[in-house]
């Protein structure tokens, strides 16, 4: 699902963010244009896509991980090029508060 984030949706999306250095910049660039969206559905899905994302920070993926999508496509800690939960709890949280609107 293609869409673009409201200051709202991001400011719910990273609330647990809010407060640290990089949340303004984060929001800003999460609402700068469109966003594609996917839910990943297998076994083991949160880890083997934080697998394919590489490191958190860009440049560390760019030198340890050059094949991962942030080390490929990301051009900083904030435009990392990627965004995963951390576990399935997390998943679902998100998952509903980006998808509450298409589905009713």
């Amino acid at each position: 699902m293609r869409c673009v984030l409201s200051g709202k949706q991001a400011a719910l999306f990273y609330a647990e963010h809010e407060g640290k250095p990089f949340y303004g910049r984060l929001t800003s660039f999460m609402t700068s244009g469109p966003i594609d969206c996917y839910v990943l559905a297998r076994e083991d899905a949160v880890h083997k896509w934080r697998a394919l994302m590489g490191p958190t920070k860009s440049m560390v993926a760019q030198f340890s991980n050059p094949e991962s999508f942030r080390g490929r496509f990301g051009i900083s800690d904030t435009r990392n090029a990627t965004h995963g939960s951390g576990e399935s709890s997390c998943l679902i949280y998100q998952n509903v508060r980006l998808y509450k609107r298409k589905m009713g």
